[in-house]
């Protein structure tokens, strides 16, 4: 993680990569749920409004591609 960097801009951006395109408010905020549910466990913080530099995320694999 960078600073300044949080859950729904790196769902985002990684929908946005996939689909090739913008993506629907719908699409990432499904993205970020799944996002959430791989990485909670890893948060030092456990609150996924708090994440710290030098994070690391597994990005799950995209289910939303239907968009």
């Amino acid at each position: 993680m960078q600073p300044g960097e949080h859950l729904w801009g790196i769902a985002e951006v990684t929908v946005r990569r996939a689909l090739g395109r913008d993506a629907s408010s719908e699409a990432i905020a499904t993205y970020w749920v799944e996002l959430l549910t791989e990485n909670r466990s890893m948060l030092k913080s456990g609150d996924p409004d708090l994440i710290h530099p030098g994070e690391t995320l597994l990005l799950p694999p995209m289910s939303v591609l239907a968009d």
